[in-house]
């Protein structure tokens, strides 16, 4: 694949540190888009394609090691670069473990870093980028209040049910907080109630009856609340 249309992703949260990243990247002729935590992966990784993924360990809202799972598990032909200043060899294995491409410690070398990604892109699928934008969706349908899986299978869905799928569908991958769905489903007057668990529970219920080996799109947000994945993996 040309170095020239390799596109990178880079997840970092030190603003100087990923502003060398990108200037590095962008003199090997790749093309950068960078963000600083994991929610803003999530909103770019929905809403684009990339061939490679840079991924600082220490996020601010979560384990970096996180979304080298993520991403192996929806495409392993993904490139995923671990950057980090973890430099004992258990860390390092434990990287590889997850099944990352490369482990770059801090600080690290422009030369070094743009010779591994290109590197890295020899091996690459050119097809894959294009191969995740294609693969079979979760899709909803709020006329009809219906979930349908890839394999194009229904779950009918209540008129509470298809108001929480509705909320988070629209957020485009990003977290609905716990309370806008109280909110939106006329909860908000009695905040300790278990009424949005009860309805999380019953679509994943639902979800389960189609017996698929592929991943829920109702993610749950630990503290926060949910988000909805139209791409899944298998389980």
């Amino acid at each position: 694949m040309p170095s020239n249309t390799l596109k990178v992703l880079i997840v970092e949260d030190d603003l100087t540190l990923q502003s060398i990243v990108i200037e590095c990247l962008e003199h090997h002729h790749f093309l950068p888009t960078a963000v600083s935590n994991i929610l803003d992966f999530y909103k770019a990784f929905g809403s684009d394609s990339f061939d490679i993924v840079i991924i600082d360990l220490g996020l601010p809202d979560g384990d970096g090691m996180d979304l080298v799972d993520y991403i192996k598990n929806i495409n392993n032909d993904i490139g995923v670069v671990i950057m980090s200043a973890k430099t004992s060899p258990e860390q390092r294995a434990l990287g590889y473990q997850h099944r990352c491409d490369i482990y770059i410690t801090k600080p690290f070398d422009c030369i070094e870093l743009g010779m591994s990604i290109n590197n890295l892109a020899q091996h690459l699928n050119p097809a894959s980028a294009s191969d995740q934008t294609q693969k079979p969706l979760w899709t909803y349908n709020h006329d009809e209040q219906t979930l349908t899986a890839p394999n194009g299978r229904h779950v009918a869905l209540t008129t509470k049910e298809d108001i929480f799928i509705n909320k988070i569908y629209k957020a485009n991958s990003a977290i609905v907080y716990r309370s806008d769905l109280m909110k939106s489903l006329g909860y908000e007057d009695v905040p300790l109630s278990n009424s949005l668990d009860a309805i999380v529970q019953r679509v994943r219920k639902k979800i389960s009856y189609l017996q698929l080996d592929i991943s829920s799109p109702i993610r749950t947000v630990h503290g926060s609340g949910f988000k909805f994945l139209s791409t899944p993996y298998k389980l």
